[in-house]
């Protein structure tokens, strides 16, 4: 990981969770994260039915928010939450919020090794690392465990139409290589696309929220391709 992406994050750290995921969304990139957050929530009520005591490791966790989501929603479904991240300035953030023992927080090349029953992944993977990460995850997730993860599409209208440079675009797969990739490790249990891109619709965030949930409820099954991301859940195969 390049050291300008760790100093990005660092500097990120004191407003990262403000700037994306508090209040209203005014503008696409808090529609984004919301949506996102939302859609992780979901797919988390069902792995939570008839489950206790499991143990979560939040893969580039930032300043812990999703770490913080999951634990307040389900206080009694965790006996540990562990968030990693390779920025040590989202990791202090995160452990200055931190009043629970159940939860901590590491720079990422000091994971605890251990295995966990859920393993999440959200919005820092692309083609290229696709499989990098896959390794680091397999090592720590149970077997018959469960991997919550986002990918972002090579042809969605937020790629084609602000990522200027051919050659940053190649970093993205199509879903359908994602997930054929996926497949070779994982049974794929759901995959929900989100994140349309509207171009100028923001100039007006009353409308926009509007649009845009319609769109990620209407379209989505559609048009799957144009969505910025998918979110899977996953299930580990044994061996």
């Amino acid at each position: 990981m390049s050291d300008k992406i760790i100093d990005f994050y660092n500097q990120a750290s004191t407003s990262y969770s403000k700037r994306r995921y508090l209040g209203r969304p005014e503008s696409y990139p808090q529609f984004f994260f919301q949506r996102r957050k939302a859609l992780t929530l979901s797919l988390m009520d069902q792995l939570a039915l008839g489950r206790q005591n499991l143990k979560l490791l939040d893969v580039a966790c930032a300043d812990g928010v999703m770490s913080f989501a999951l634990f307040e929603r389900y206080p009694k479904l965790w006996a540990k939450i562990v968030g990693v991240d390779i920025a040590p300035k989202m990791i202090e953030v995160a452990q200055a919020s931190n009043q629970d023992p159940r939860l901590s927080f590491f720079v990422k090349t000091a994971t605890p090794a251990e295995n966990y029953d859920v393993v999440l992944g959200l919005g820092f993977i692309t083609g290229t690392i696709l499989s990098e990460e896959i390794n680091f995850v397999k090592q720590h997730l149970v077997p018959n465990g469960f991997y919550l993860c986002t990918l972002p599409s090579k042809y969605s209208l937020k790629a084609l139409l602000t990522i200027r440079h051919e050659a940053y675009r190649q970093d993205y797969w199509t879903y359908s290589q994602y997930e054929r990739f996926l497949s070779q490790h994982f049974e794929i249990l759901s995959a929900r696309p989100y994140g349309l891109f509207i171009p100028l619709i923001w100039k007006w965030p009353a409308l926009a929220r509007l649009i845009q949930t319609l769109a990620d409820r209407c379209l989505a099954q559609l048009l799957p391709f144009a969505y910025h991301e998918k979110i899977y859940l996953l299930k580990n195969r044994s061996a």
